[in-house]
């Protein structure tokens, strides 16, 4: 497990300036600040499940910003994997960032916009049954830990959504221990985000707003790094090459 922190930390330094880019969501999570039925906590942007109580006026302005939210990070999801596959295995860099980024980047977000509407839908549902609302943080916990991997898998297999979905199902159920690093160092990141929320907040009182830059600028672009690694890995030559390289590697940084 250390050494493949190690070499997501030293991905995540190589590829710096394309890590950076997340903190331009800055620029996207603003309108949030002035929208009911959204907070910050812990270095990401919640939402309420209720948007029935919402006006008609700022229900479009909400769904128009988390839109252009969820396009924009699923650009710069789509940069961020592609950079360290292009590290990992021989592709045609000028090909693929003038013909297939920008439709990697929109497999990418209609994935997202399908979990956030069928989220948004289950818990609508879920409230107005009157069910524990615990209950539905367990079982969407449960949905996300099982489509970890599928950015991984749209960007690296280039395939349609669904197959991209079970080929990053299929991945987890044959790589437990990486999906055991992914969550690992997934919690131990939260935690770090909470407690810096934390002290923030006792001395000067932007705590959310300290965890959410440090959010955009590490905690979303490495763990991105640590999962495209890992996902790259379940290819035998990849791996290979990994290993044979690795010492003159570790020399160049």
């Amino acid at each position: 497990m250390q050494d493949v922190l190690a070499e997501a930390w030293r991905e995540y330094r190589h590829n710096f300036k394309t890590g950076l880019a997340f903190l331009l969501l800055l620029v996207f999570v603003l309108p949030f600040l002035y929208l009911h039925g959204f907070y910050f906590s812990s270095g990401s942007v919640f939402a309420d499940y209720d948007f029935a109580k919402l006006g008609v006026a700022e229900l479009v302005v909400s769904l128009l910003a988390l839109l252009a939210f969820l396009f924009a990070y699923s650009v710069f999801l789509t940069l961020t994997v592609f950079a360290v596959r292009k590290r990992y295995s021989a592709v045609k860099v000028h090909y693929f960032l003038s013909e297939q980024i920008h439709k990697f980047a929109f497999k990418v977000f209609a994935y997202l916009v399908i979990v956030l509407a069928a989220a948004w839908l289950l818990g609508w549902v879920w409230l107005s049954l009157g069910l524990p609302m615990a209950w539905l943080s367990v079982l969407w916990l449960l949905v996300a830990v099982a489509l970890m991997f599928v950015p991984q898998a749209i960007v690296i297999d280039e395939q349609d959504l669904p197959t991209s979905i079970e080929r990053g199902i299929e991945f987890e159920a044959k790589h437990k221990k990486d999906l055991a690093t992914v969550l690992a160092t997934g919690f131990g990141l939260t935690m770090a985000l909470v407690g810096v929320e934390f002290v923030v907040d006792y001395y000067f009182f932007v705590g959310r707003y300290a965890a959410l830059v440090l959010s955009l600028l590490f905690v979303m672009p490495f763990f991105e790094v640590l999962k495209s690694i890992l996902y790259l890995r379940k290819f035998e030559l990849v791996r290979r090459a990994y290993h044979a390289h690795k010492p003159r590697h570790h020399k160049s940084r």
